[in-house]
């Protein structure tokens, strides 16, 4: 049976793996030095848009649905993330929908400080959204080191 991730594309795969790789570098940064460089700044900007559009394709399948519908890539995005929650949910404490919604709004609303600057977030939560990155770039970028077959032509 072949997961999501082994469908996409090589390049978007490629792409939410680097960043993610990238963002939990970041927020180590962060947690081990209480504060950002310009340069994990721009890295998490990037990883905040990434967690908007799966906040925005996670509302089209709760009870906040959109009238708009959300683009491949919005989708595409959600449904690396959710694999990712899926086969860490225990790590992630995920028992329900709700939970799984909550966790959602945690990760993007840590990044959304980090990147404004506003409010501090809690440790506990930075921790939490650089678990949730990792574990991303590690089945992003696991998916690019596995050769894929060739399907033999039948005649």
């Amino acid at each position: 049976m072949a997961t999501a991730a082994w469908q996409r594309e090589e390049g978007a795969v490629f792409h939410y793996g680097f960043l993610s790789s990238r963002t939990s570098g970041a927020l180590k940064e962060y947690l081990d030095d209480k504060q950002v460089s310009e340069e994990s700044q721009e890295v998490l900007k990037d990883a905040y848009d990434l967690l908007k559009d799966i906040v925005a394709a996670q509302n089209l399948f709760g009870k906040e649905k959109e009238s708009a519908a959300p683009s491949e890539t919005t989708l595409d995005a959600f449904g690396c993330a959710s694999e990712v929650i899926v086969a860490h949910r225990e790590e992630f404490d995920i028992k329900d929908w709700r939970e799984l919604v909550q966790l959602f709004q945690t990760l993007h609303r840590t990044l959304q400080q980090l990147v404004t600057s506003r409010d501090k977030p809690h440790k506990e939560d930075v921790k939490k959204t650089r678990m949730f990155f990792q574990r991303l770039a590690k089945l992003m970028l696991a998916q690019l080191s596995v050769p894929q077959e060739e399907m033999p032509l039948i005649i």
